[in-house]
């Protein structure tokens, strides 16, 4: 079986982060900002299986490349990295790196990832650029249109060739499990209860009507976060995908029925 062994913990992403960040910060580029959000900044890092997320706003766009490549030289350096670089990533952790220029920013689609930003990120350098994302036009379109994307995603696993599996199984966001996360706090966002902390996602989503799955949700929680399939063989592996695509299918039963029904068959 094909796996990354990562082992590290919130104190060496927080290290990487900061020599990241000031390298950056001396490089006299046009950075307008460089900014860490989502889980090291909610508190909920998970160790040896969180990534963590940086981005940088530049104001020219020759800047780009540049910048890019002090993250290049940053992975191959300490052994972490992102695709097309997670081959570097397999002695310590993934940093996911995005760079925008002020234009690409304010067009970027956060979808349902807009509100997590906006709560929980970290300037470490330059201004706060929150102002400069656009938000969507509402949590409810944001949530349709992420659950509409993971319901598709999910259809073939029902049963899931070997190498879907090893190529799930081989980086973090690959994995169904992340997935079926994922949908959990699109349907809280549908739901106007606005919380993406790991820690808090079975409670929260006990708030939402019709919500019956706190077992599974857990569940998969737990597979996801220990890692847990990567201590299972090929055929155990097999029998939780269509667990997983099944719990993805039943979220959008916490919809209304004309929204679940449209998930199903988009027109």
């Amino acid at each position: 079986m094909v796996t990354i062994d990562l082992r590290y913990n919130a104190n060496d992403a927080w290290q990487i982060v900061v020599k990241f960040a000031e390298e950056l910060k001396q490089s006299r580029l046009s950075i307008r900002s460089v900014v860490l959000y989502n889980s090291l900044v909610r508190e909920d890092f998970v160790e040896n299986r969180s990534d963590v997320d940086v981005m940088a706003v530049v104001q020219r766009k020759k800047d780009s490349e540049p910048v890019k490549k002090i993250y290049v030289d940053i992975c191959k350096r300490y052994g972490c990295g992102n695709e097309p670089w997670w081959e570097l990533a397999k002695e310590l952790f993934p940093l996911d790196f995005y760079v925008y220029t002020v234009r690409e920013l304010r067009s970027h689609d956060f979808s349902i990832y807009y509100w997590d930003f906006i709560e929980n990120h970290k300037v470490l350098f330059g201004e706060n650029v929150a102002a400069l994302v656009t938000k969507p036009n509402s949590k409810k379109a944001a949530a349709l249109k992420f659950l509409s994307e993971a319901v598709s995603s999910s259809r073939d696993w029902n049963s899931p060739s070997n190498e879907i599996i090893k190529r799930h199984l081989v980086w973090v966001k690959f994995h169904p499990a992340y997935l079926a996360i994922e949908c959990m706090k699109a349907v809280l966002l549908y739901h106007d209860i606005h919380d993406f902390n790991r820690n808090r996602l079975i409670t929260n989503l006990q708030r939402v009507p019709g919500f019956e799955e706190e077992s599974l949700a857990e569940f998969i929680i737990k597979t996801y976060l220990e890692n847990r399939t990567c201590r299972m063989n090929f055929e155990k592996v097999k029998q939780l995908y269509p667990r997983i695509s099944a719990f993805i299918f039943q979220c959008k039963s916490l919809l209304p029925r004309k929204v679940s029904n449209w998930l199903v068959n988009p027109s």
